[in-house]
């Protein structure tokens, strides 16, 4: 059990996501969650926020975003790492109010894999920018880690825009 003192924030922003189909499925981008288009399990899979403006306390979270990130563990992809990506240039402050606010919200495991066992999800900053040009979202992230390589660039699935307030 964790106990965290209650904070005071407001964010608004955009909840997107996408996946790595494997040929067939004609999405683009996928966010089908289970994805019936294609044959065979994704590449990765990506669930995150984009804040536009906010802050917790007195920490400014604009134009942050931070995301989950799900790649196989091997070939078979049966089992599954998550971990959790913010931008490089967010403070330790920032990463930490970002992941009082959506860390509970954060996942990416894909459907067809099933229920996973997770204890705890590796935090890492990496380059990232996301862009909206009319409706269509853009993401730019390449994360190295000791065990992983993963970049991407391209379309997300705009999921919905987000209003939340710890007043509600």
């Amino acid at each position: 059990m964790t106990t965290a003192i209650k904070q005071a924030y407001r964010v608004k922003g955009l909840a997107f996501g996408a996946r790595g189909c494997p040929p067939g499925c004609d999405c683009d981008p996928c966010d089908c969650d289970p994805c019936e288009c294609g044959e065979g399990m994704p590449d990765w899979r990506v669930s995150g926020f984009a804040v536009s403006m906010g802050h917790m306390q007195a920490i400014d979270l604009s134009g942050l975003v931070i995301l989950s990130l799900s790649l196989p563990l091997n070939e078979a992809r049966d089992r599954w790492q998550e971990m959790i990506v913010v931008e490089e240039q967010a403070t330790t402050e920032q990463v930490a109010a970002l992941l009082a606010i959506f860390e509970s919200q954060l996942s990416s495991i894909p459907a067809e894999v099933g229920e996973q066992f997770i204890t705890e999800r590796a935090v890492y900053t990496a380059p990232i920018t996301c862009s909206k040009v009319g409706e269509q979202i853009t993401l730019d992230v390449s994360l190295h880690t000791d065990d992983q390589e993963w970049s991407y660039h391209g379309p997300m699935a705009m999921r919905s825009p987000f209003d939340l307030n710890s007043d509600q």
